[in-house]
């Protein structure tokens, strides 16, 4: 089974992927993947990770996934769980079995991106004000009618769910 579990920052995806690990299971954060994601300008062209945020959206940056690459890494398992997001992550679903969302309330993700813990908070907030990449993210994910998780969940409860037989 090849199951995606996406969302915005601050939806607990990281977290999640580490407490996958702590069970045995195959999971990976797409952020730690090297090879699979980059940041690319409005034609197309790769180009050096923005240092913050506001470089991101000055530049129209987008992080984007190599499908490609998707496709090799997946192929080499049978069960794996893959926690992340990017750009064109809804141009990638089919190669997953199942794929949920973590929905996470605007007050909670934005307790989270100010969390001291974040690997680059530069990338979640702007002059101290917290940046969404995401929201779009939700809506497309409804507009594909993908399983919404409550981010909020236990990351325990969360796993039970992205377990459960189709």
């Amino acid at each position: 089974m090849k199951v995606l579990v996406l969302g915005p920052s601050g939806s607990g995806k990281t977290y999640l992927a580490a407490t996958c690990k702590k069970v045995g299971l195959p999971a990976f954060d797409a952020d730690d993947l090297n090879g699979l994601s980059g940041w690319y300008d409005q034609r197309g062209k790769q180009v050096p990770a923005p240092a913050t945020a506001a470089e991101a959206v000055k530049n129209q940056y987008s992080f984007l996934w190599s499908r490609r690459f998707l496709k090799d890494f997946l192929a080499r398992y049978e069960d794996v769980y893959l926690l992340g997001g990017s750009g064109n992550v809804f141009n990638v679903v089919d190669l997953f079995d199942k794929v949920f969302f973590l929905q996470i309330s605007p007050a909670l993700q934005e307790e989270r991106l100010r969390s001291s813990y974040r690997k680059n908070p530069l990338m979640d907030l702007d002059q101290g004000q917290v940046i969404v990449w995401g929201s779009w993210l939700e809506e497309e994910a409804k507009k594909r009618h993908i399983t919404f998780i409550d981010a909020s969940l236990p990351p325990e409860k969360i796993l039970q769910i992205i377990q459960q037989p189709s």
